[in-house]
């Protein structure tokens, strides 16, 4: 399922598109590097619960990286930016790998205007048990390998680098990616420093066999925030909601208060 991206957001000269779409509490999704895609699915079911905005990162899925995005706190500002122009508060947010260190430097600068955060294995974090995986120098068969336990999503990974207008799109998206976390490499400096500023209810959901981020950076995250809770899920890597969706969405449609 392809999702369209035809609401846009501007700041001056920084912006992005978005899909929008349901009513209700607002609920924000923010994407990994591997793109919007693989929250397809996550969007439209949540949209029947809530108002929910997925925002395509700007140099994500097929898009060039624009001059003004240097760091992962760019994107946490815009992003406040426009949920303080949309008049949101009260926001629940679902951030996965990458986003979920955007969720986190977010919420350290403006912890009010959050109800919950989901972080599922979130990047931004130094683990002092452990390094996290150089995904940039992977082949792309160490990565299907590190990223997923599913043979099935190993091979429709696989499958998807082998299309040449796919491919071109995962690395556009990698080159953003790097720009954003590679020195140091996925460690978000303020973040770390600030991260007890964060007293919002979170959820950490994170696979047991995660290749890029060890589950022992979520216990370590986690023993950090008083007002948190580690569900680590076995047989599982770094994108949870695909290798154990039912799962995934028992624990987050009762931590975000998903009405039956």
């Amino acid at each position: 399922m392809a999702l369209k991206f035809e609401d846009k957001f501007a700041f001056g000269d920084m912006g992005f598109s978005y899909a929008r779409k349901g009513k209700g509490s607002p609920l924000l999704i923010l994407h990994g590097a591997g793109g919007p895609d693989m929250w397809a699915g996550e969007f439209e079911r949540l949209s029947e619960h809530f108002d929910v905005i997925l925002p395509n990162h700007p140099g994500f899925d097929g898009s060039r990286c624009p001059d003004w995005l240097e760091a992962v706190e760019d994107l946490a500002y815009l992003y406040l930016v426009a949920l303080s122009a949309w008049g949101l508060r009260d926001v629940r947010v679902v951030g996965h790998s990458l986003g979920g260190w955007i969720a986190g430097e977010m919420a350290i600068r403006s912890p009010q205007i959050f109800h919950r955060l989901v972080l599922v294995a979130p990047g931004g974090i130094r683990g002092t048990d452990g390094f996290a995986g150089n995904n940039f120098v992977w082949s792309k068969e160490e990565t299907a390998e590190q990223l997923f336990q599913s043979d099935d999503l190993r091979q429709m990974f696989l499958a998807a680098n082998s299309d040449e207008a796919h491919a071109l799109t995962l690395h556009r998206s990698r080159e953003t990616t790097a720009r954003l976390v590679w020195s140091p490499r996925w460690i978000g400096p303020a973040l770390n420093k600030w991260v007890r500023r964060i007293d919002t209810p979170t959820l950490f959901i994170w696979g047991k066999q995660d290749g890029l981020f060890p589950v022992a950076f979520g216990r370590e995250f986690s023993s950090l925030l008083p007002d948190s809770e580690l569900i680590e899920l076995d047989d599982c890597g770094h994108v949870p909601h695909l290798e154990r969706p039912g799962e995934y969405r028992a624990a987050i449609d009762e931590f975000l208060e998903v009405s039956s």
